[in-house]
């Protein structure tokens, strides 16, 4: 198929200038073909079609049919009575084949076209697959482990390069997914399954939307922002935040009279730097001494500011909070430092924690950790703070069940002879003394009767990498999770850790895995 390069009719541009300042879109809901001479043979309705925010660029599709092979030298987008768009070539820019159904994905910017202003009526008959895909694509920030692009302002030249050849690739993927959904011999609890998974897979490739910046493509900090007017919330807080949850507040401390305390928070941001606001009710009841110094990466002190520093108690009288914006280098961090001695029957407090104006949702890709450093701790004790794998449940086997939007427990003792009945989606494992560790897995699934006739079927390495607490999770390529059993034979997982790189190219486990084999047997029925 050659390169199609649609272009706005007047008639199509005032049309939709007008439906803008009425308030009306402007329902697109055709696409026709024509011949060389320019002759109409062909028109099919719209199987899909959104407007990305960002870029105001129409993506459209259409499930293209015909008897008899059609030669499409012109393409007109067709709308509320009018030709809102044409594309024309020298050459064929769509061949339809006889009885074959051919399902086209085209985009037009819109350029000064006002965003809202254009709709697109799909057909009630047309592949789901495709309708998902481009509602998923057309979302305003479906894949918020990404920073958006204008993020990053004065730094997108070498993103610019590459974003024609990704929008390309990524238009033929929504092509297959669809393809293979309306196309692939399956029950239904199978394609539900397989869908689910290719959605994940999409979610988590390392960029399957060029209209942002991947974060690690600038480094991987990200420049925060706070002002003592910050919102004293939980969606602003940071401290011992992952990049995903475990955001929380400071240990709350209750002193009784006479009795002294002290106490160093540690807080180190999770990928971010800038400015931070840090609030909290310190009540001495007496002696009482406040102070916050930042460091660099390397441990350098920057600054030291003492924030109260008092000797006074008196009944129902209590300090007013603290409000204080300080700032962090990329890597920095800070202490609070805190110390009281109360008086007379009183009890001393602290309580607190560190905000933000925003902050960027998500960081960590499933399969592949992002690791925390040993941050957010204090002198007398640790706080709540979630590992990057946290969201998942402690099974060694598990999967993911769609109905109930839940993980679900495989047998880690299953064997030949009592397989289980689901393949597993994911792996658990620990591996420590190995925190914070690059992990190589070699994964394989084979056929299998009886002992002796065990057939391999795929052998695949993949990434990983172990939290703070030495724990990773796998999760198992969605090819091995839909392995034909045409003769009722049992599916055998096998998995393997490594420190170092392994080839998929052994036929069985290489020798000098971290923990031995892992295996789980399966049988559907």
């Amino acid at each position: 198929m050659a390169a199609i390069h649609f272009s706005i009719t007047p008639e199509g541009l005032t049309a939709s200038l007008d439906a803008a300042n009425t308030g009306l879109g402007l329902q697109l809901t055709h696409v026709s073909g024509h011949n060389a001479a320019g002759v109409e043979i062909g028109r099919w309705p719209l199987s899909g079609g959104i407007v990305e925010p960002n870029s105001n660029t129409l993506r459209f599709s259409s499930v293209m049919t015909s008897t008899s092979r059609k030669e499409l030298y012109g393409l007109k987008l067709l709308g509320d009575g009018l030709v809102f768009a044409t594309a024309v070539g020298a050459s064929p820019l769509v061949v339809v084949d006889a009885n074959i159904d051919f399902a086209p994905s085209f985009g037009l910017a819109l350029e000064s076209i006002p965003v809202g202003s254009i709709t697109v009526t799909t057909d009630p008959n047309a592949p789901l697959a495709i309708i998902l895909m481009l509602q998923h694509v057309g979302a305003a920030n479906p894949h918020p482990q990404y920073a958006m692009q204008a993020a990053f302002d004065g730094h997108v030249t070498e993103y610019e390069e590459h974003v024609e050849q990704n929008t390309l690739e990524h238009n033929n993927l929504l092509t297959l997914i669809a393809a293979a959904a309306e196309h692939a011999e399956i029950s239904l609890e199978q394609a539900v399954a397989v869908i689910s998974s290719a959605l994940l897979q999409h979610k988590q490739a390392s960029n399957p939307h060029p209209q942002y910046l991947l974060a690690s493509t600038f480094g991987v900090n990200l420049l925060m922002s706070a002002t003592v007017n910050t919102p004293l919330d939980a969606a602003n807080r940071v401290f011992g935040w992952t990049g995903e949850n475990g955001d929380t507040d400071f240990p709350s401390r209750s002193i009784r009279w006479w009795n002294r305390h002290a106490e160093t928070i540690r807080f180190q941001p999770f990928r971010s730097y800038g400015q931070f606001l840090l609030h909290c009710n310190f009540q001495p009841q007496g002696d009482g001494y406040l102070e916050i110094k930042t460091f660099d990466q390397n441990g350098v002190e920057l600054s030291l500011v003492v924030l109260m520093h008092i000797s006074r108690a008196a009944y129902n009288v209590y300090e007013p909070a603290v409000k204080h914006v300080f700032e962090l280098p990329a890597n920095g961090y800070a202490e609070i430092h805190y110390s009281m001695y109360v008086w007379n029957k009183h009890y001393g407090s602290f309580n607190g924690s560190i905000f933000v104006e925003d902050r960027v949702k998500r960081f960590t890709p499933v399969g592949y950790s992002s690791n925390v450093d040993a941050a957010n701790t204090n002198t007398t004790g640790s706080t709540t703070e979630a590992s990057d794998y946290s969201v998942f449940p402690a099974y060694e086997w598990f999967y993911f069940d769609t109905p109930t939007e839940t993980y679900l427990q495989l047998s880690a003792v299953s064997t030949l002879e009592a397989p289980e009945s689901k393949e597993p989606h994911f792996h658990r494992n620990v591996l420590l003394p190995n925190a914070n560790a690059d992990l190589w897995v070699w994964v394989q699934v084979g056929l299998q009767t009886i002992a002796e006739d065990y057939t391999a079927v795929d052998t695949q390495v993949l990434r990983a990498g172990a939290d703070a607490s030495g724990v990773t999770i796998v999760q198992i390529p969605v090819s091995m999770r839909t392995i034909a059993t045409p003769d009722n034979e049992t599916l055998v997982y096998t998995l393997a850790y490594y420190a170092s790189e392994v080839l998929d190219t052994e036929l069985t486990a290489p020798s000098g895995s971290l923990n031995s084999e892992h295996l789980i047997y399966v049988n559907r029925l």
